[in-house]
C-alpha cells in the first residue's frame, strides 16, 4: 500500500471514529451534562493517547520548547473544538453545528499556504468543494425561511468550534515536523486536553455524573481518543489538503449510526442521495488524483 493510499485509509479510519464519538455522546448527554461530559471524555482520550505515545513513540521522550508550545496549543484548541461542538448541538441542533463543522476544510486549507507552504491542487480543491458540499447537504435543515437561519447568535458556537478546528490542524501539522514521533506530542496535547477539561468542570461547580452518563462519555472518550491518533497519523504522512477534507466526512457515518444505535430512521430523501454521492466522488477524486 502507497503512502498515500494509507493515509487516505487512515483518515477515513479518523472519520469513522469520529462519527462513533458522536453518536455515544449524543447519548451520554441524554443522562448528563456538558461539562460532566469535557471531565470524562477528554481525560478518558487523554489517557488513551499517552498509553498510545507508550507503545509506538522511541523512548525516552525529547520535546524542544517550541514542539512542547506547539502541541500543548494543540491540545486546548482541539478541546475547545469538541467541547463547542457540544454546546453548539444544545444550542442550534446536531444538524446545523454539523454542517458549519464540516467547512473547516476550507479555512484549514487556507492556512495551510502560508504557515505550512502546501499548495492545494486541483484535485484538492475540487475533492473539497464536493465533500464540504455534500455533508452540507447530509447535515443541513432547510428552514421555513431559508438563509435566515443561519443568522440566530446562537451560531456562534458552531462557527467558533469550526475555526477552532480548522487552526488546529494547521498547529498539529506545524507540530509534527518538530518530534520524532507525532504521538509524543499527542501526549503533551492529552494532557493539555485533561487541564482543560479538569478547569472548566470546577469553574461550572459540576456535579459527579451518574453512572449511566459515565459509561457513554468514557466510551465516547475511548473514541476521540483513537480517532486523535488516527489524525495525528494522517497528518504526519500526508497534507492537509488531504486529510482534513477525508475525516470530516463523518457525517456519512453518523447518520448509519444513528439509525443503528439511535433508534431514528433516516428519511430517505433527495437531500440525503445527493449528498451522499457528492460526498462519495469527492473522497474518490481525492483519493484517486489528489497528493
Amino acid at each position: 500500500m502507497d503512502s498515500h493510499l494509507t493515509t487516505v485509509v487512515v483518515a477515513l479510519i479518523a472519520a469513522v471514529l469520529l462519527a462513533a464519538n458522536q453518536v455515544c455522546g449524543r447519548i451520554g448527554l441524554q443522562y448528563g451534562t456538558v461539562p460532566q461530559s469535557w471531565l470524562v471524555v477528554f481525560s478518558t482520550s487523554a489517557l488513551l493517547i499517552i498509553i498510545q505515545a507508550m507503545i509506538v513513540a522511541p523512548q525516552p521522550f525529547q520535546l524542544t520548547a517550541r514542539a512542547t508550545g506547539l502541541f500543548a496549543a494543540d491540545g486546548i484548541l482541539y478541546a475547545c473544538a469538541a467541547g463547542l461542538m457540544l454546546v453548539s448541538g444544545l444550542k442550534v441542533g446536531p444538524s446545523t453545528a454539523s454542517a458549519v463543522k464540516n467547512a473547516s476544510p476550507v479555512p484549514a486549507i487556507l492556512l495551510a499556504i502560508p504557515f505550512l507552504g502546501e499548495f492545494p491542487g486541483p484535485a484538492e480543491v475540487i475533492g473539497t468543494a464536493m465533500v464540504v458540499g455534500g455533508v452540507l447537504l447530509l447535515s443541513g435543515k432547510a428552514g421555513a425561511r431559508g438563509r435566515a437561519a443561519f443568522w440566530r447568535p446562537a451560531m456562534a458556537f458552531p462557527i467558533a468550534a469550526m475555526l477552532f478546528f480548522a487552526v488546529d490542524n494547521v498547529v498539529r501539522k506545524l507540530g509534527v515536523h518538530e518530534v520524532a514521533h507525532p504521538m509524543i506530542g499527542g501526549a503533551v496535547a492529552g494532557v493539555a486536553m485533561t487541564i482543560f477539561a479538569i478547569v472548566a468542570f470546577l469553574v461550572t461547580r459540576s456535579r459527579v455524573p451518574n453512572l449511566r452518563a459515565f459509561r457513554w462519555f468514557l466510551l465516547t472518550g475511548a473514541f476521540q481518543g483513537f480517532a486523535y491518533y488516527a489524525i495525528i497519523t494522517a497528518l504526519n504522512s500526508g497534507s492537509v489538503a488531504v486529510v482534513v477534507p477525508l475525516y470530516t466526512s463523518s457525517p456519512i457515518f453518523v447518520i448509519l449510526g444513528s439509525r443503528l444505535f439511535l433508534g431514528h430512521l433516516e428519511t430517505l430523501t433527495r437531500r440525503v442521495v445527493i449528498g451522499v454521492v457528492t460526498v462519495f466522488a469527492g473522497i474518490v477524486v481525492i483519493s484517486i488524483f489528489g497528493g
